[in-house]
């Protein structure tokens, strides 16, 4: 699993070995669920900016983006279909807050945790709190399309608490294997 945090920034390299680029924006849809591409930056000189949709990616590591062969899969990001339809009828809900449908706020959404092989999204990661975010580690919201989003602000009904879970690899009760 990856979050698109970690993924922004990468250097995006073709697997001729070729750098075309860093890594600047993880395009995905909520109502597929899915990461649809990677937009990114090109040249050291003549910047630009670039796409590449998720199908033409070979693998997302540690340290880099690699690429199918040759220059053939990166295009203008509105010239890419899958892209283009992303970024002009979905919202990013980044720094959305997350709601009950008692009204009762949950935290605010900090970043997306995907499969970095399917492209699949698995959950939304919520800031709670800085307290909590460091005892507990931060929760992740399970995707789901069961969740309704506004124009600024995400509810989930209060049935779905149950598909929370916290991030196995934060929080000082897990790094330190604390009991409540």
């Amino acid at each position: 699993m990856k979050k698109i945090s970690e993924v922004l920034g990468m250097r995006i390299v073709d697997e001729e070995g070729n750098i075309i680029g860093e890594a600047e924006k993880v395009i995905y849809s909520r109502s597929n669920g899915r990461v649809v591409g990677i937009i990114f930056r090109t040249g050291r000189i003549l910047k630009g900016e670039a796409a590449v949709l998720f199908k033409d990616i070979q693998s997302i590591g540690r340290d880099a983006i690699i690429i199918k062969k040759g220059r053939s899969a990166v295009a203008d990001p509105m010239r890419i279909v899958g892209i283009a339809n992303v970024l002009e009828k979905e919202q990013d809900i980044m720094g959305y807050p997350v709601f009950t449908a008692d009204g009762t706020e949950l935290g605010e959404i900090k970043d997306i945790v995907f499969d970095e092989v399917r492209g699949d999204i698995r959950g939304y990661m919520l800031a709670g709190g800085l307290f909590e975010d460091i005892m507990e580690g931060r929760r992740i919201l399970n995707y789901s399309d069961k969740i309704t989003v506004g124009d600024g602000a995400v509810i989930v009904d209060d049935h779905r608490l149950d598909t929370f879970s916290h991030s196995q690899d934060s929080g000082l009760k897990n790094i330190l294997k604390l009991e409540d």
